[in-house]
């Protein structure tokens, strides 16, 4: 009965407005297509959305931040991406389920008028963003958005030197980006095109060297011949304000050319070299596969580093078995596979040499890692010490995924005197724009030195 009384008052209140209005078609209704409905990204993202207006549900993540403006395009996911092959079996059907995967989680954002900046124009990868809404489109290979409003962006905070535990010895290896410090290199197809920009980038690879602090600095992508070498001791020695604090390991390297090298840069106050530096027994670029034995000052201990530069996956003249097999390695996988051979080879002999069986090998092996160069090392018996401490960060970020180029491999005897390894994410995660090759946002830190994560391993080495 008493739902019956409401209804007839519900009817009569409605006609009254009926009556007001003058007829039914005088009132207005919502337009079921300008209402902004809500999403989850990628699970309900099909080609019916093109062109409409969404509120996305899930918070997203930058993925990349290529652009070299604070305006320009960037790639969200609904969360940071790994590169496949730096979880999974190149090849495999979990490789391939991890393409597919990544690709269709890519969203690309345009930002219009809109910045998306903070007040220090960062916009780092894993930048958390929420209450997204804008206009759905299709770029390339996948769906973009163009916002209509600002979103809600947490904030991503720039990282401090990674702890590595209780360490008496500390080794930093670190690409430098094409650091030519030579005059006569300067305007070449790599590193900087003049002084100015040389003087911007050294500013900001000695604020790296000085707030990392390493007992020794491996190296790579410094211009072949002593010379850039020589200068970076110097302009470190110069930043401590000390004479001879800091040395570099003399390759017997005098030629300079526009290729670029490995090399040593240690502090003298805490360790020494022992015996002679040495290269690998193999035939590609030599001066990019470098070893030393240093000697802790405190008790005597020792350890042999190793650092690398692996034959890249760029280009476009690979022949033969160097071709892309199309499973996640890219080109020159052949190519990677025999110097990590050599390598093996090479410190095997090394040990001998040297008297001792603690390798720690180093470098941007170009290589994720689960690829085969890397399991060649941890099938021989090294530990990959960034997945034993660090699984989840990352050096390098590529097309919007992020994974470990750049590596720390212990020998079994090595293993455990590691007390840590860790990126220190200054470079990978940064925007472009940071780079010195820009003066826009140019500051003299560490960030963006390079486009490589440096990495920081922890030893304990015992006598």
């Amino acid at each position: 009965m008493i739902k019956f009384v409401n209804r007839v008052v519900y009817m009569y209140w409605v006609a009254l407005l009926l009556v007001a209005c003058g007829s039914n078609k005088d009132i207005p209704i919502p337009d079921s297509d300008s209402v902004v409905k809500t999403y989850i990204f990628p699970d309900d993202f099909t080609n019916d959305l093109v062109g409409k207006e969404v509120t996305l549900k899930n918070a997203m993540f930058v993925s990349s931040t290529y652009k070299g403006s604070a305006t320009g395009n960037i790639t969200l996911s609904s969360q940071v991406l790994r590169t496949p092959t730096d979880k999974v079996m190149p090849g495999t059907s979990d490789y391939k389920k991890a393409l597919e995967e990544n690709m269709r989680n890519k969203l690309v954002l345009i930002p219009g008028e809109i910045v998306l900046t903070d007040e220090d124009h960062t916009l780092r990868v894993g930048t958390r963003m929420e209450n997204l809404k804008g206009k759905v489109s299709v770029s390339g290979d996948n769906y973009a958005l163009t916002i209509t409003d600002r979103p809600v962006i947490k904030e991503n905070r720039r990282p401090q030197v990674p702890e590595v535990g209780k360490y008496n010895m500390k080794v930093a290896s670190m690409n430098l980006e094409y650091y030519m410090a030579s005059p006569s290199m300067w305007g070449h197809s790599n590193g900087a095109k003049d002084e100015a920009a040389f003087q911007r980038q050294r500013k900001k690879v000695l604020a790296a060297m000085k707030e990392i602090d390493a007992d020794v600095y491996a190296i790579c992508e410094i211009e072949e011949g002593d010379y850039s070498v020589n200068e970076l001791v110097q302009a470190l020695n110069e930043e401590y304000g000390v004479t001879g604090k800091y040395k570099g390991i003399d390759s017997g390297d005098k030629k300079i050319t526009s290729y670029t090298k490995n090399a040593f840069i240690y502090d003298t106050e805490r360790v020494s070299p022992y015996m002679d530096f040495k290269t690998y027994e193999g035939t590609y670029l030599v001066l990019r596969h470098v070893a030393q034995c240093f000697e802790l000052k405190e008790n005597g201990s020792r350890v042999i580093l190793a650092m690398n530069h692996f034959k890249s996956k760029s280009g476009n003249n690979a022949t033969g078995g160097d071709k892309d097999q199309q499973d996640g390695q890219s080109q020159f996988n052949s190519r990677r596979v025999q110097e990590a051979k050599d390598c093996l080879l090479t410190y095997e002999n090394l040990k001998k040499y040297y008297g001792d069986t603690d390798v720690l090998v180093l470098g941007d092996l170009n290589s994720h890692s689960n690829e085969d160069p890397v399991r060649i090392f941890t099938e021989a018996g090294y530990t990959n010490e960034l997945q034993k401490y660090t699984p989840d960060s990352w050096s390098y970020v590529y097309q919007g995924e992020v994974g470990y180029l750049d590596h720390s491999l212990s020998s079994s005897t090595l293993t455990g005197q590691v007390t840590g390894a860790a990126p220190w994410d200054i470079n990978a995660s940064e925007p472009a724009y940071f780079e010195y090759q820009y003066t826009s946002f140019f500051q003299p830190n560490p960030y963006r030195y390079s486009d490589h994560n440096p990495i920081i391993t922890g030893l304990k080495l015992t006598d």
